[in-house]
């Protein structure tokens, strides 16, 4: 007899372009959930950076006080087909494999900012990292690396598998958290709601022969990557919301 999780049928997932906002796509999971993912990066990205924080501070405001709850997570381009990897450009110090795209989620809001090392981070998300909570996995070696690569700073990472494991709500018996990545844990700590179909092969960016231009960052991500960032990244503030109710 199959058991109730392997009975959770996968959410289908899809992307579309805003028709009313340039850098936004719409991701929507299933019939369940719906995000707003912000794609930016280099020197036009800045304005376009200020507005997602002031919103997300705005829409806190709104609802709990205290911290935003952010959740996080990184890609390395040259994982990937179709990688716009370009060591020349890697500052000094940085290992071969860099972080070229930062992941963020608050709520339903998410960002996708790629990393350009001849550009730096704008100062209000630098400062919105550093003051809010953020939650992922794996999250301090990805902070000591983001912060030698690109001088982004962490000051209350948490580590969601330390806090699963502290969590009163999970019981299945003996579990090693630390072997588990971000998709094992989320099937972990939120069940179904966990369950999305990912896309398993993807290419970084998008290629046809009219671009995308270099500074086109809202249309050079594939719609894949764009799927498989914010899924990322979401299931990372989710799992931090839930886990952060029975710990503290």
């Amino acid at each position: 007899m199959e058991s109730a999780k392997e009975e959770i049928k996968a959410m289908e997932v899809q992307v579309e372009k805003d028709p009313n906002r340039k850098y936004v796509f719409d991701v929507i999971i299933g019939d369940k959930f719906f995000l707003a993912t912000t794609v930016t990066g280099g020197p036009d990205g800045d304005s376009i950076v200020k507005d997602w924080v002031q919103q997300v501070q705005k829409s806190h405001r709104k609802g709990k006080k205290g911290e935003v709850v952010v959740g996080i997570s990184a890609e390395r381009s040259r994982s990937y087909a179709n990688a716009p990897w370009k060591p020349h450009l890697m500052s000094p110090g940085s290992k071969d494999n860099p972080y070229d795209l930062l992941q963020l989620c608050a709520g339903n809001q998410c960002l996708l900012y790629e990393l350009d090392p001849s550009h730096p981070i704008p100062k209000i998300l630098k400062d919105f990292i550093h003051d809010s909570r953020i939650f992922g996995v794996g999250i301090e070696a990805m902070a000591k690396e983001l912060e030698r690569e690109v001088g982004l700073t962490m000051r209350k990472p948490v580590e969601l598998r330390k806090l699963a494991e502290r969590s009163k709500e999970i019981s299945v018996g003996y579990v090693d958290f630390r072997r588990k990545n971000l998709e094992q844990l989320g099937r972990i700590v939120l069940g179904g709601e966990a369950e999305m179909a990912r896309p398993r092969k993807m290419k970084w960016q998008i290629h046809d022969k009219y671009g995308p231009k270099p500074w086109d960052y809202d249309v050079r991500l594939s719609d894949d990557m764009i799927k498989h960032a914010s899924i990322d990244a979401f299931l990372a503030c989710k799992m931090g919301t839930k886990l952060l109710k029975n710990v503290d």
